[in-house]
């Protein structure tokens, strides 16, 4: 029955609604999800980074008082050198009795402690020299920087200075009893590592953590060497106890994470848990880290890097101030997690209210649509089988179909009627048949017509698809030819940005202190790469605009593989690979455009390199010599493989222990900004035009390129140029070999 088919497609339909409505709602929800997820991690690093700002302005400022307190020591000294020592405050220093030690513990008006340190040192104050009492003046007279700095940094343990004639001026005062000069006190790294011989350049430092032996427990100490002229005298000092460094890591929204400090020597100097002050020892960075991620990150990128290790996400970044890292690694279950019950609640909903509105929609066509379009083809059935009987004209009114449809029975119901009368006139009058015969003519008339106006119609259509097909080439020839202008237009101010930041390098690097000379040699690098981008846009514009030119000299092999070897030496050494050459000692020479052969190599090569890390790269030349004669005076006429006929080719052989890639990716290949996939680009960068360049040079040279690589075993690129290159343009084809006798 047509109606019974009718049901059963209606429900087919509606089946796959609703699987259609579920998985396009279930994509929304991963689409959203994926947004969520990519904003929150946008929003953790952009926290991080603020919390690595706010520890580097504390370190800035903390090393910026250790400058200004070096200076003044300095500039102190220098300017007291050839003046007679002042003693304003030497009274309130005193010897004790029988214990060759002087202090400062009786702190008299118009001085408070508040406003001085305790001296404390090894000897009598009486007899001693001239220059012992300058940098004893120098030394009190920085109480007030002392007093400034502890102001100005409110979380340091102490400030000091430390002279190699045996005292110390520590502040905050402390008695003598609790805190005063040590010989030991030299063998500390604050002192020992201003030491000339371990600081010749008298740069400012900081120590490892280490105990405090006053009691305030773990501390790091930055310092800078004192110097009267060429004599080293001494060391100013300013500690920080790791619970100052706490302040900076705790209370960070980590989902179960951890944030942290760690030094170049590995140890943990701060943790909103496993650090304190208090402790007995300094811990090791792998306690901070889980089991996992143990042994398995890296700190050698530069820059805030985030990083998916196994089921973490990690990031660090160097801090600017302090040869220190601030790292945090949280899992990536939580953040799942935590957007999964988020996004749950209007995920659901939108799917119920989505299903909802599928049965209602369901329900409403089925009773206004469905069933009545159903019970009226099953009433045009019960007519159709009726259509012999002797009926009325008039069928009766069906009454179990909505009001809205009933003129649809009525109407079918009269055309059959009128169907059963025509029968009947036919059987009565033979004169039906003529007038059947002109209905027939007149169909058959109006049928050419239609034809002919179809037929007029496609013609119009081919027509306007020609002119389509026009447009779109002429279209794609101006894209090319303006990628061509604006690629030629961008190298010009490209190319001053280049060599303005060369002369600036150069400017630079003879200034003291050099410190601009990384920011411009990054812009120099991101200048030649931006250039280089540039160059292989206008290659590949001028070869789609047909405006690509060969410039054919003769050249020796072997010096170019040379020049290409040693081009590509940095990038073998930043991936750490290893590197391989196969080749005769005397190639011979080859006539063809050299800049493109070498470009096709350096392309070949830096993928090489860019995609193989700790592995080796192997370049194979070899030529392919095509006899002209063999034995009994045989004459040989063979084709070589190139289609050249009798002539040497020249194969190149790329080998690499890579990534390697599948059947799928390396059909991708070759295609103008196109990778292997979308997570190659991210990971190791560029624009997918190196490819595509190559091969249109080697097939402008009359050559080509083959591609043979497995997953995750590497990959091989074999080029095959003939030895003289003589038809410049033409794209050549491999044929088989034939020999004549």
């Amino acid at each position: 029955m047509i109606s019974q088919t009718f049901g059963r497609r209606y429900n087919w339909i509606m089946s796959a609604t609703f699987a259609v409505v579920v998985v396009v709602s279930a994509g929304i929800v991963y689409l959203g999800f994926r947004v969520k997820y990519q904003e929150q991690i946008v929003d953790l690093r952009d926290k991080f980074q603020e919390r690595a700002d706010n520890l580097d302005h504390f370190l800035e400022i903390t090393t910026s008082r250790v400058d200004a307190l070096q200076l003044q020591a300095n500039t102190a000294l220098d300017l007291s050198a050839d003046r007679p020592p002042l003693v304003s405050v030497f009274n309130q220093v005193q010897e004790l009795p029988g214990q060759q030690f002087f202090v400062m513990d009786q702190v008299r008006s118009p001085l408070t402690s508040e406003m001085v340190g305790n001296l404390t040192g090894q000897g009598e104050l009486s007899d001693r020299s001239a220059d012992f009492q300058r940098e004893l003046n120098m030394a009190l007279n920085l109480n007030s920087s002392f007093q400034a700095t502890k102001r100005t940094v409110p979380n340091i343990a102490w400030v000091y200075y430390t002279s190699k004639q045996g005292f110390i001026n520590l502040y905050p005062w402390q008695p003598s009893r609790i805190a005063r000069f040590a010989d030991q006190m030299y063998q500390q790294e604050y002192f020992r590592l201003a030491l000339p011989r371990n600081n010749p350049l008298r740069q400012r430092f900081w120590t490892q953590a280490y105990i405090d032996t006053s009691g305030k427990g773990l501390m790091v100490t930055v310092a800078a060497p004192v110097y009267l002229k060429d004599e080293f005298r001494g060391t100013v000092a300013l500690d920080v106890t790791l619970d100052a460094l706490n302040q900076f890591v705790k209370n960070f929204d980590d989902f179960q994470g951890s944030l942290f400090v760690i030094n170049q020597q590995q140890q943990l100097l701060a943790h909103p848990s496993l650090v304190s002050s208090a402790d007995l020892e300094v811990k090791s960075a792998a306690i901070a880290f889980p089991e996992e991620l143990q042994n398995r990150v890296q700190f050698n990128q530069p820059g805030l890097q985030i990083e998916q290790i196994g089921d973490y996400l990690v990031v660090s970044e160097q801090l600017k101030h302090a040869p220190w890292r601030l790292v945090w690694w949280v899992p990536t279950g939580t953040i799942v997690h935590n957007l999964l019950t988020q996004t749950a609640l209007g995920a659901g909903s939108l799917l119920v209210g989505l299903l909802l509105m599928l049965a209602i929609a369901n329900w409403l066509t089925r009773r206004e649509f469905i069933a009545p379009a159903m019970q009226l083809l099953a009433h045009i059935e019960q007519e159709s089988q009726e259509l012999g009987a002797d009926l009325a004209l008039v069928p009766p009114k069906p009454s179990y179909i909505p009001t809205n449809w009933r003129p649809w029975f009525e109407t079918i119901s009269a055309a059959f009627a009128q169907n059963r009368a025509l029968l009947r006139e036919l059987q009565q009058k033979a004169e039906s048949l003529l007038l059947a015969r002109n209905s027939l003519a007149e169909a058959n008339r109006t049928l050419e017509q239609k034809v002919s106006d179809r037929t007029a119609q496609l013609v119009k259509a081919m027509q306007e698809a020609d002119q389509a097909r026009s447009a779109a080439e002429a279209a794609n020839q101006s894209k090319s030819t303006f990628l061509a202008n604006m690629s030629h237009e961008l190298r010009t101010p490209m190319n001053a940005i280049i060599g303005y930041s060369e002369m600036l390098i150069e400017e630079a690097a003879e200034r003291e202190p050099a410190e601009f000379v990384p920011d411009l040699e990054k812009i120099q690098i991101a200048g030649k790469h931006l250039l280089s981008l540039i160059n292989d846009i206008l290659d590949l514009s001028k070869i789609e605009a047909g405006r690509m030119e060969l410039y054919l000299e003769t050249f020796d092999l072997t010096n170019l593989i040379q020049q290409v070897v040693a081009t590509i030496q940095p990038l073998l050494t930043k991936n750490n690979n290893i590197f391989k050459l196969n080749s005769a000692a005397d190639l011979g020479q080859i006539r063809a455009d050299l800049t493109k052969v070498r470009q096709s190599l350096l392309n070949l090569l830096s993928n090489a390199c860019k995609f193989t890390q700790n592995g080796t790269i192997t370049l194979t030349v070899t030529r392919d010599q095509m006899p002209n004669s063999l034995g009994d005076g045989q004459a040989v006429r063979a084709a070589s493989p190139l289609g050249k006929g009798n002539a040497d080719t020249i194969q190149f052989k790329i080998s690499d222990t890579g990534i390697g890639m599948t059947p799928e990716q390396m059909n991708k290949l070759f295609q103008p900004f196109t990778q292997a996939d979308a997570s190659t680009t991210r990971r190791y960068g560029g624009t997918g035009l190196g490819l595509a360049i190559t091969q249109h040079f080697c097939q402008l040279m009359g050559g080509e390129i083959t591609l043979d690589s497995q997953l995750g075993q590497g990959t091989t690129f074999t080029i095959d140029l003939p030895a003289e290159v003589s038809n410049p343009g033409a794209t050549a084809s491999v044929s088989n070999f034939d020999s004549n006798p």
